[in-house]
């Protein structure tokens, strides 16, 4: 019978810091999200454009409400929180590049200039904030957690 795995330990800082930057995303994104269904953001628009901005708004919203849910799963040590984070942030990374860089290059900021700074500003951030998420649970002392909370889990450790 092989020996029992060793307990995973304290979570480290790594581990926690993704935990807590996922949780800023979530701030950023509810905050983008609300800004996009402010009435006045789209009083110049036609009927199309105002209801692409409520979609995407409504999508930014639950969006971030599934990064909670990742958060939970990378506080608590699931592997597989942690493997789903790595997708989830890589494609929000292109996306918010995608997304800021077109805010720079077509964003109307005539009409509602402290909504269009605002919103490419939480853009690049939230580029940011998914690098730093990925970076941080690419880490060895976070990744050598993971590992141990899964096999102490297998196991029935936990």
């Amino acid at each position: 019978m092989p020996a029992p795995p060793a307990p995973p330990g304290e979570r480290p800082a790594s581990a926690g810091a993704a935990g807590a930057l996922i949780l800023t995303a979530v701030g950023l994104a509810l905050t983008a999200g609300a800004m996009l269904l402010i009435p006045e953001a789209s009083r110049h628009l036609d009927d199309s454009s105002r209801f692409g901005m409520a979609v995407f708004g409504v999508a930014n919203i639950i969006t971030a409400l599934g990064f909670i849910a990742l958060a939970l799963g990378v506080l608590r040590g699931r592997n597989g929180a942690r493997i789903t984070s790595f997708v989830v942030f890589g494609f929000a990374m292109l996306f918010n590049l995608c997304l800021g860089g077109i805010m720079l290059a077509v964003g109307d900021a005539q009409e509602l200039p402290w909504q269009a700074v605002t919103f490419t500003v939480a853009q690049f951030a939230l580029l940011f904030i998914d690098l730093a998420v990925i970076i941080t649970l690419c880490m060895g002392d976070s990744s050598r957690w993971f590992t141990a909370m899964s096999r102490a889990r297998r196991a029935g450790a936990l």
